[in-house]
C-alpha cells in the first residue's frame, strides 16, 4: 500500500470515527433542570466512548511502534512512523473536539452555566495543547511535544475536576 493510500485510509478512519460520534444523539433543547441537562449530555459522552477508545488505541499503537523503531528500525521507517504518530494524535484530538462541540450545543441551566463553561473551556484548552503537541511531534520537536501533551492532560484533568460531583455518569470521566 502506497504512502498516499495510507494517508487517505487514516483520513477515512477519522471521518468514520467522527460520524459515529455525531450520529444517534438527539438534537439539544434547553433543559429545565440539571437532571434533564445531564440526561441530554451524558448520552453524547456515552456515544463517544468507543470512538475515543478506538482513536486512543490507534495513537498508543503508533507511539509504541515509533519508540520501537527509534531503537530497532531504520531512520527512514522511524521518520515515516513519526508522521503516522502525529496524525493519529491529531485524529484523537478531532474526536475529542467533536464531543466538546456537541456538548457545547446543549444549553445548561443559568445556575450551572459558569461551571459548564469552565469545563468546556478546559476541554478546548486540552484540544489546543494536544493539537500543538501533534504538530510539534510531526516536526520532530519532542521536548515541545512532551510539554504540550502534559499541558493537554492537565487541562483535561482540570475539566474533569470541575464537574466532579455534578451528577454525570459518563461525562464525569475523561471523555
Amino acid at each position: 500500500m502506497g504512502n498516499g493510500i495510507r494517508k487517505k485510509a487514516g483520513g477515512v478512519l477519522a471521518t468514520a470515527i467522527l460520524a459515529t460520534v455525531l450520529v444517534g444523539v438527539a438534537p439539544a433543547h434547553a433543559a429545565s433542570t440539571r437532571a434533564e441537562y445531564i440526561g441530554q449530555v451524558d448520552p453524547i459522552c456515552q456515544a463517544s466512548v468507543a470512538p475515543m477508545a478506538t482513536a486512543a488505541s490507534a495513537y498508543k499503537r503508533n507511539y509504541k511502534r515509533w519508540v520501537r523503531l527509534l531503537f530497532h528500525g531504520t531512520a527512514n521507517a522511524w521518520v515515516k512512523q513519526t508522521g503516522r504518530t502525529a496524525r493519529s494524535l491529531s485524529q484523537l484530538n478531532l474526536v475529542h473536539a467533536a464531543v466538546t462541540n456537541q456538548i457545547a450545543a446543549v444549553p445548561p441551566l443559568a445556575s450551572d452555566a459558569g461551571m459548564i463553561g469552565t469545563w468546556l473551556n478546559d476541554r478546548r484548552q486540552a484540544e489546543a495543547f494536544s493539537s500543538s503537541a501533534a504538530a510539534a511531534f510531526g516536526r520532530f520537536k519532542f521536548d515541545r511535544f512532551d510539554k504540550k501533551l502534559r499541558r493537554a492532560d492537565a487541562a483535561d484533568r482540570a475539566g474533569v475536576m470541575t464537574i466532579a460531583g455534578f451528577g454525570f455518569q459518563v461525562c464525569g470521566a475523561s471523555v
